[in-house]
């Protein structure tokens, strides 16, 4: 039998867990989002994207916050020596079965959901790296073709010639 205070910090835990499960859900719903945007060339669009990421991130820490002061508080009410528990799996064994066994789902399902957004996210990166490079190669293309070959003079010029340093028409003074 848990004491009710223990069971109330348990299901606060617990919801906070099912609270960040939802927000990492919806963090994979927008990077998906950003993903088809890069995709589909629309980067008018990508800046709302970007400020709901940043709103979902900012939810997210939030929540972690509160989960780390739940597994503290939890940590003081448990046998274990409140000093050397700092994450989940080091509070479960002192729970009971059912309740551990739906805490380490949640932490699975949130690992998973981590991982997901993290692939997606260097994906999301290695795309618009590679626009970058296209964009930088182009440039550098573009450049290559304005600038004058070295050899180059205009047909005027061709008879002209120097023989001191050349100056472009204008006076130049100390």
């Amino acid at each position: 039998m848990i004491p009710d205070a223990l069971e109330a910090d348990l299901t606060l835990l617990e919801d906070t867990l099912v609270q960040q499960f939802r927000a990492l859900q919806k963090l994979v719903e927008v990077t998906h989002a950003e993903r088809d945007l890069l995709l589909q060339n629309q980067h008018d669009h990508l800046q709302a994207v970007t400020e709901e990421k940043e709103a979902v991130l900012d939810q997210l820490s939030l929540l972690e916050d509160a989960r780390r002061g739940q597994i503290q508080q939890l940590a003081l009410a448990l046998p274990a020596p409140a000093s050397q528990v700092t994450s989940i799996q080091q509070i479960l064994p002192y729970l009971p079965t059912a309740c551990a066994d739906r805490l380490a789902r949640l932490t699975d399902g949130l690992l998973a959901l981590v991982s997901q957004t993290r692939d997606l996210t260097y994906g999301n990166e290695a795309l618009i790296r590679a626009r970058l490079d296209w964009i930088r190669s182009f440039q550098a293309y573009l450049m290559n073709l304005s600038m004058p070959q070295e050899a180059y003079r205009s047909p005027l010029q061709q008879n002209l010639r120097v023989d001191g340093p050349a100056v472009s028409g204008r006076e130049l003074r100390a």
